[in-house]
């Protein structure tokens, strides 16, 4: 009976070593799969920041644009408010020179 055990308690330490070369293969493979886990997932973080980071420089500049676009109409109004003041101020002389002009341009039809 001892002779037919030998067999069977090779098979099984062959078995068992094959189950334990599996299972650290196994225990391996696991391991490089969670670094290679742990690298995508930093890729994504990476990425994911990258592209709020480009959000924001997009709302930045929107915001640079508004405000540009703010001075620009506020430059514009004050040119037009200092040409109003302009003209206020020389109203008499405009109307002067106006009415000196249309003479002279009436002039210029008799002729024709």
């Amino acid at each position: 009976m001892i002779v037919l055990c030998l067999p069977q308690s090779r098979t099984g330490n062959l078995n068992q070593k094959r189950l334990d070369a599996e299972a650290k293969q196994l225990h391996t493979g696991a391991t490089t799969f969670a670094k290679q886990t742990q690298q995508w997932m930093q890729l994504i973080e990476n990425f994911s920041g990258a592209l709020k980071e480009l959000g924001d420089v997009e709302n930045w500049a929107r915001s640079i644009e508004t405000d540009m676009q703010i001075i620009t109409e506020f430059n514009e109004l004050l040119g037009d408010a200092k040409l109003v003041h302009s003209l206020n101020s020389f109203s008499l002389h405009g109307v002067s020179y106006m009415l000196y002009f249309f003479e002279d341009l009436s002039k210029d039809e008799d002729l024709m």
